[in-house]
């Protein structure tokens, strides 16, 4: 049997869509009804009706010219629309078997979302069908994610924290002043002259913000949590053009990883939830189901598509991206006095940021992570960490990173 109730926006409503909030944090039971009500979906609805926003959103994209595929500021936003189906399709999976993948895919389908969201605003493409499709595709994956998550079963769940979530809300706190004083730098350098960089870091402090007024209870550490999912997606998709000063986003989102990945392995879920249907209010989600009336032979082409195209981002897109804002790539050093110029001449993703590599350690130098892999210094997790079981960048997409 199917219940309904209103749907609980978590994260005191993050700002990634403009909703209603509720002043009850739990859910409030009413009567029993079909999910084919309009108005009303339960998590497989949700998913599918994803599943075809996506399909309108690269559409609209493939008629937007800043959107070309073949250009290197258009790269991130196509990057992030294939992670974003997957995402959806290992949600899909995850949900049938019943397993963690469930998780991480909503989570990864969140981060996507906000990527693509990044892109398109430095791509300058103002397509309204693009517009609508995304606000579409966006409410449907925040809805998502935010009423059938871990979060929101925790928040269910209510009560007081344990003493290990207290130690993981104190390590968010403590990332979230070092990430305040990364950000200065980022502003004064690669955002000095640009006013969407500028938006884009305004966003990024509102949720470094929410992670430092976050109460020691069960809604304030729901709230923090989230804020600090949403922060790493929004520093992921700005850092592409971040150039030099945003070659510190992959290590500290590395960390973020490990903390959220050891908090998910401990709470309980119900699985008779993900068939629970919502109240969805179209109109303050900005949902315009017009969007997702496709055709079945568009939703398989914009599949496809997704799926046999490959959008790596090389050095030389990296460059370009940077070079037309004029960040000085050349002579510049990081903190820890990496050659920027290095890292453009050999793999982006693998010189600076390769687990366990020399750079890496002096990266995380803040921890006193000496060795990395063997001793995390004076970070506590509150939880036992596999170092050798842990993937690091090839972990990223499965968080929406």
């Amino acid at each position: 049997m199917k219940h309904t109730f209103k749907a609980v926006l978590l994260a005191s409503c993050i700002g990634l869509v403009p909703v209603a909030c509720s002043a009850q944090s739990q859910p409030q039971q009413m009567a029993a009804v079909a999910t084919s009500q309009p108005g009303q979906m339960d998590a497989a609805e949700l998913i599918t009706r994803a599943q075809r926003a996506v399909g309108a959103v690269v559409r609209a994209a493939r008629a937007a010219p800043q959107l070309d595929s073949s250009k290197s500021e258009a790269k991130p936003f196509w990057k992030a629309m294939k992670e974003l189906n997957e995402a959806l399709d290992k949600a899909q999976t995850g949900m049938t078997l019943k397993d963690d993948t469930f998780f991480t895919g909503l989570a990864s389908a969140h981060g996507q979302v906000i990527q693509a969201d990044v892109a398109i605003t430095m791509s300058g493409a103002n397509n309204a069908a693009l517009t609508k499709a995304m606000q579409t595709l966006t409410g449907l994956v925040t809805t998502l994610d935010q009423n059938y998550s871990k979060e929101a079963a925790r928040l269910r769940k209510g009560g007081e924290l344990t003493k290990e979530e207290r130690r993981q809300l104190d390590e968010l706190k403590k990332q979230q002043k070092e990430i305040m004083a990364k950000l200065d730098q980022v502003e004064r350098n690669a955002a000095k002259n640009n006013k969407k960089m500028q938006e884009g870091i305004k966003k990024i402090r509102r949720e470094a913000e929410k992670i430092r007024r976050a109460g020691y209870t069960s809604s304030g550490f729901v709230d923090g949590f989230i804020a600090s999912r949403i922060m790493s997606s929004w520093m992921w998709g700005w850092h592409w053009w971040w150039g030099p000063w945003g070659a510190w986003c992959p290590g500290w989102i590395d960390i973020n990883i490990i903390i959220w990945d050891g908090w998910i392995d401990a709470v309980p879920y119900d699985w008779g939830y993900v068939d629970v249907a919502i109240d969805i209010d179209y109109v303050a989600l900005e949902l315009d189901m017009g969007t997702l009336d496709i055709s079945d032979a568009d939703l398989i082409a914009a599949d496809d598509y997704l799926i046999d195209q490959e959008f790596d981002i090389n050095d030389g897109d990296l460059v370009a991206m940077t070079d037309e804002l004029d960040l000085g790539w050349d002579d510049v050093q990081t903190q820890d006095g990496l050659d920027i110029q290095d890292m453009v001449e050999h793999n982006f993703e693998e010189v600076p940021f390769d687990m366990g590599s020399e750079a890496e350690i002096e990266s995380f130098e803040d921890y006193a992570m000496d060795d990395f892999g063997e001793d995390f210094g004076t970070m506590d997790l509150g939880f036992d960490f596999d170092a050798e079981s842990f993937d690091g960048f090839d972990d990223f997409g499965d968080y929406g990173y």
